[in-house]
């Protein structure tokens, strides 16, 4: 969601961050205006959330880039801890 694909002048392929226009985009797509503008106000708090913290840490990123305030980062592991 966060992400574009590109490949490089000797074929490799790479991957970045979208700029925060796109960024900003992705979420409206995603939960609506009204609610994202909500969540870059910091008036909604976020958490990101897989299983192996990789995707959370993308969505984490672009959020941070968007100036959100309250983002939370958890992984199944740190779910799992929890627990025990």
């Amino acid at each position: 969601m966060f992400l574009s694909k590109h490949t490089g002048a000797n074929g490799a392929a790479y991957t970045s961050i979208l700029p925060p226009s796109e960024l900003q985009k992705a979420l409206e797509d995603a939960i609506g205006t009204e609610r994202a503008n909500l969540v870059i106000k910091g008036e909604i708090p976020v958490v990101t959330s897989c299983g192996s913290g990789m995707t959370a840490g993308i969505l984490w990123l672009g959020l941070k880039l968007l100036g959100v305030g309250k983002i939370g980062l958890y992984d199944e592991v740190s779910c799992w801890l929890s627990l025990t």
